[in-house]
């Protein structure tokens, strides 16, 4: 498929979309997207090699490139400091790239704070954290009444997460 015709189709499917993540190719190629509003939260198993990262990247870019600055945040979390560093310099990003567990524990607690007081939904949050087993090693108990906290209701405030273990 020619690209010129590929952005057509891709530009007609974002339109009613708020945030708009590519989900994959169907057996024509052809690009699909998803609104991740609608899915609220994703989290990401699999072995190495599996495309993991290479969603965590593409989700990223096309809400990058999809949607207005003004309207989305990220807080990227990568605890390795190997697949979201390169994210560093965005504008909208809350703080840099977080790769320190009490830093991250700080900036969720925050979010969690701010979605108690039904902050409303604009800009939305993305909240990305690669490999939360590293997050659940440093403090378990904390790690799952964050995310027990963020989870609940959060669509509602505008936080959407994507987790990858």
């Amino acid at each position: 498929m020619q690209l010129a015709n590929a952005i057509d189709i891709s530009k007609k499917q974002l339109q009613n979309l708020e945030l708009p993540i590519i989900i994959g190719l169907d057996q024509n190629n052809q690009v699909h997207f998803a609104d991740i509003v609608n899915l609220q939260h994703i989290l990401m198993g699999g072995s190495s090699g599996s495309g993991k990262s290479t969603f965590e990247h593409s989700t990223i870019q096309t809400l990058i490139n999809f949607v207005p600055k003004e309207k989305i945040r990220f807080l990227l979390i990568d605890m390795k400091r190997v697949d979201l560093i390169i994210y560093d310099n965005i504008s909208n990003l809350i703080t840099p790239v977080i790769s320190d567990p009490e830093k991250a524990f700080e900036h969720l607690e925050r979010l969690v704070a701010d979605k108690n007081k039904n902050i409303k939904k604009i800009p939305n949050t993305m909240v990305i954290i690669d490999t939360f087993s590293d997050l659940i090693l440093h403090d378990k108990k904390r790690f799952e009444n964050i995310i027990e906290e963020l989870t609940t209701d959060s669509a509602n405030s505008g936080i959407q997460l994507l987790i990858q273990d």
